[in-house]
């Protein structure tokens, strides 16, 4: 249709430049009724086509199933019509009795295929009517474009030749684009104007799926995707980051850096998940998970939900990366033993554990053997964050309570993000350390800042507001610390930043690890 139109426009150009004074006015209009009677008539054409490729779909549908019943009369008379020659008691039937047999069960095969055969036809004939109506109405009826357009009859392409019809107002439709779009991967990455603007005048939740497949054909081309969007949890990764405004260089570096594909996420099928306010993921784990299981879930939970959604805390927010990825499965070795032996004790002792958005893990309820483990409002070991609360009926329910609330235990303000970042930084101090020497560290400075939480240096490099520490300190520490460093020789026990973190509005308890 352009390229007729943009025929009239040049054949008129030459006859334009003919005329002049009273003349040019209408001469310069004489094109537009050409242009809308061609369009009127391209759009009539189109429409009429499709509605004959409409009742084709239709006819091949009822051949298709006419001859299904076909066969199925074949194998059964092959079967003769599932009559046994023997009766119950395993004596041959006389002839006559199953020549009987035979034909009553035949009759009622043939009664239910003709039965099924109506049903065809009306179905056909349902078609056909509709085909006529659409035909009818004509190239300006929005359903009659729309309806076209979701059963496949009316190409994708021909579009633009319907400029007021409006396919979100069909789901159908908007399937038909977006499968058009995945069979055309070039013009997926780099849309022609008329598809850029169809689009961008479709819901924010179409434009999502749009940009998900481009990622997907991007980390194709990467080779880092293999086949057709494989959904799940690979899926909703990908649309997290750009829910999250993760650029798409993040994205292929760590698919490429940590070899994630979709399996990957399989780990966490079948795992109960937990969202917060802010639809955030956390994954409560099986008890009858292995420790190499319970590592790749915590790693996976991390790596699907494309951030943490930390903030206003005291420091700035890590930004989700191949580098902090990284960081985690390093992390993660260096405190092997939580997955090696810990995960294991705590299932065994009561207790549950939830994979977290940050890296790690939270844990509630177990027996007294549990309890000695965590003291105040709870205690880190290694990646695992234990809340000290006695006699909890049900650990499983306990923590979805603190996970949907979004707030941190027994607070209506501390953001849960806000401790868990605080715990995951006194991860990475068991990680520097070591198991044994990070508890006698920790204990002396327990000692020495006589149990002042605000005067305790690895308080102070976990964040002591995030950890619900209320400190009079003047200044915030607006940068990410890293982990701890080992001590001076002066006898220093920790690592401490330039400024101080600033005081929380809200005091809560911080994790001392008592002796293991």
């Amino acid at each position: 249709m352009t390229t007729l139109q943009g025929g009239i426009t040049s054949t008129h150009r030459a006859a334009e430049t003919g005329v002049a004074g009273l003349l040019s006015g209408p001469m310069k209009a004489s094109p537009r009724p050409v242009k809308n009677n061609a369009a009127q008539v391209m759009r009539a054409a189109l429409v009429g086509g499709a509605c004959v490729t409409y009742f084709g779909n239709g006819v091949s549908t009822f051949d298709r199933g006419v001859d299904k019943l076909n066969s199925e009369y074949a194998t059964a008379a092959a079967g003769h019509f599932g009559v046994s020659s023997t009766d119950s008691s395993g004596k041959a039937k006389p002839e006559a009795t199953l020549t009987d047999d035979v034909a009553d069960a035949k009759a009622g095969k043939l009664a239910e295929l003709k039965k099924r055969y109506a049903g065809l036809e009306k179905k056909l004939d349902g078609e056909a009517s509709k085909t006529a109506t659409m035909l009818e109405k004509g190239p300006n009826d929005e359903k009659t474009i729309l309806n076209l357009l979701g059963t496949g009859a009316l190409s994708v392409t021909a579009i633009p030749a319907f400029p007021r019809v409006d396919i979100s107002k069909s789901p159908d439709a908007q399937r038909k684009l977006l499968e058009y779009l995945r069979k055309h991967p070039d013009e997926l990455l780099s849309p022609p104007a008329w598809l850029q603007k169809l689009i961008a005048a479709q819901p924010y939740e179409f434009q999502v799926k749009v940009k998900v497949e481009q990622r997907m054909e991007q980390l194709r081309r990467k080779g880092l995707l293999e086949g057709p969007n494989p959904g799940g949890y690979y899926e909703e990764w990908i649309r997290n980051t750009i829910e999250n405004g993760v650029p798409i260089e993040t994205v292929i570096s760590i698919a490429r850096d940590h070899d994630i594909r979709p399996d990957d996420f399989k780990v966490l099928d079948g795992l109960k998940r937990i969202e917060d306010g802010d639809g955030k993921s956390f994954f409560l784990l099986d008890t009858d998970m292995t420790g190499d299981e319970a590592r790749r879930a915590v790693l996976m939970t991390y790596i699907l939900n494309a951030g943490t959604d930390y903030s206003g805390g005291d420091f700035r927010p890590e930004a989700y990366s191949s580098a902090e990825v990284q960081r985690i499965i390093d992390r993660q070795l260096q405190n092997s033993w939580t997955y090696d032996d810990d995960v294991a004790f705590v299932h065994s002792h009561g207790g549950r554990l939830v994979a977290t958005p940050n890296g790690m893990l939270i844990g509630a309820g177990g027996d007294e053997l549990i309890d000695a483990f965590s003291t105040a409002g709870g205690t880190t070991w290694g990646d695992t964050f234990m809340l000290n609360e006695n006699d909890v009926e049900d650990p499983e329910q306990r923590l979805e309570e603190i996970i949907r609330s979004s707030y941190a235990p027994e607070s209506t303000s501390l953001d849960l993000d806000r401790l868990l970042h605080h715990e995951e930084r006194h991860s990475r101090q068991w990680a520097h350390y070591g198991h044994d020497e990070y508890i006698a560290r920790y204990a002396w400075a327990v000692v020495t800042s006589h149990g002042d939480g605000c005067l305790n240096r690895y308080e102070e490099d976990a964040g002591p507001s995030d950890g619900g520490y209320d400190c009079d300190h003047p200044e915030p520490n607006p940068r990410p610390g890293p982990s701890p460093s080992a001590p001076p020789d002066t006898g220093d026990h920790g690592d401490s930043h330039d400024e101080t973190p600033r005081p929380s509005p809200t005091p809560g308890p911080s994790p001392v690890p008592p002796p293991r």
